[in-house]
């Protein structure tokens, strides 16, 4: 449990900040928008060969994707408005951030994976900054 905390730890370090600094690298050039959540799951699955991901993996990092395409936002529970005789939720809409999406993808790779596949989108990340 230990070393898989650390790897999910190890791969978040190298390839999340990388991705926050890239979508803000050209601001002002027309290159300053995030990435967008789907995309970044898709970074993962074009490394598909060189991370070794088995069909079922691959597949899940598609769905995943799909998902984070048809709907980039989630529902988030606030607080609650008082309606006389009962309660309701108050919901907010947030839009997936990448950082998240990426989060949700690497919980679908073994910790060999996580580290690797941080490895390549964090040299990914660097290649689109240099440009």
């Amino acid at each position: 449990m230990r070393s898989w905390l650390t790897s999910v730890a190890l791969a978040a370090t190298l390839a999340l900040p990388l991705l926050a600094h890239s979508a803000a690298a050209h601001q002002g050039t027309g290159q300053d928008r995030p990435i967008r959540p789907h995309l970044a799951v898709e970074s993962v699955v074009r490394h598909r060969e060189h991370l070794a991901l088995d069909s079922m993996q691959v597949s899940r990092l598609y769905e995943l994707a799909r998902r984070l395409q048809a709907s980039p936002v989630r529902l988030r529970i606030t607080g609650s408005d008082r309606v006389p005789g009962k309660a309701a939720p108050r919901v907010e809409r947030t839009r997936i951030t990448s950082r998240e999406a990426l989060e949700k993808a690497f919980r679908l790779l073994t910790p060999a994976q996580r580290i690797e596949a941080a490895r390549l989108i964090a040299s990914d990340s660097a290649d689109r900054t240099h440009r």
